[in-house]
């Protein structure tokens, strides 16, 4: 753990405390616009032209239902296309959002335990954005190539989205209690 460690150091330590402020204010306000003005319109309009989203793929159990999500996408394929790309952009914002705080915490506090949430913090979420990202690639394997993919990604797709959602839960309590850290730090300095 202590070369990990000292990674997660180098990285709060190399940027200071506003620029992270800035990267986390930033990333916040990206991950806001993009479920608002990307996510929610377009996968509203991806249903209505289709009768489905993408949640309907990465739920479907075998090669028939998958069959006919695919085959509803087809006229629109671009908004498919579309809502994978958002979907790569909120995981770097999302990165980005949560490392920041994190390393503003690490640079904030001496308390053991605090430093421990958010290298922790760091870690898991590296973790859960990485399954995002292995999740959406068996689907753009899936919908690139509909008759061809292997049987096996969509079981993949299961395993990987509650293996992302298990590390999601993990990750936005420590993000709480990294922020929770990072207030009562501040609010310790002003007295």
């Amino acid at each position: 753990m202590n070369n990990i460690e000292r990674v997660i150091d180098s990285y709060a330590n190399i940027f200071p405390i506003k620029i992270h402020l800035s990267l986390s204010l930033l990333s916040l306000i990206s991950f806001i616009c993009i479920i608002v003005f990307g996510f929610a319109p377009v996968t509203n309009e991806l249903e209505q032209a289709s009768g489905y989203t993408t949640m309907d793929l990465q739920n479907a159990k075998n090669r028939a239902e998958v069959r006919i999500i695919l085959e509803q996408f087809e006229p629109v394929m671009d908004l498919v296309r579309l809502i994978t790309l958002l979907d790569y952009l909120f995981i770097i914002s999302g990165l980005l959002l949560f490392v920041s705080i994190h390393s503003i915490n690490l640079r904030l506090t001496s308390s053991f335990r605090f430093r421990m949430i958010s290298i922790i913090g760091i870690l898991v979420t590296i973790l859960s954005r990485s399954l995002d990202a292995i999740e959406d690639l068996f689907v753009i394997l899936i919908y690139s190539n509909p008759d061809g993919y292997k049987s096996y990604f969509i079981t993949a797709i299961h395993i990987v989205e509650t293996s992302k959602w298990i590390a999601v839960g993990v990750e936005y309590i420590l993000f709480l209690s990294a922020l929770i850290s990072i207030i009562y730090q501040l609010a310790g300095k002003n007295r």
